[in-house]
């Protein structure tokens, strides 16, 4: 059953959608990885911005 889902949704994306996809996990994991920053050195964080 996942493996069908998984063959329609990559049937669906195309290569516009992944690259939006990759922008926003990246900007997801940038924001996770600024968070932590902040969480371990606010002040960096401070810094950055």
């Amino acid at each position: 059953m996942y493996l069908t889902l998984f063959n329609n949704c990559t049937h669906l994306v195309h290569n516009k959608d992944l690259k939006q996809i990759t922008e926003q996990f990246l900007s997801v994991k940038q924001t996770l990885l600024s968070e932590r920053l902040h969480v371990s050195g606010g002040f960096y964080a401070g810094l950055k911005h």
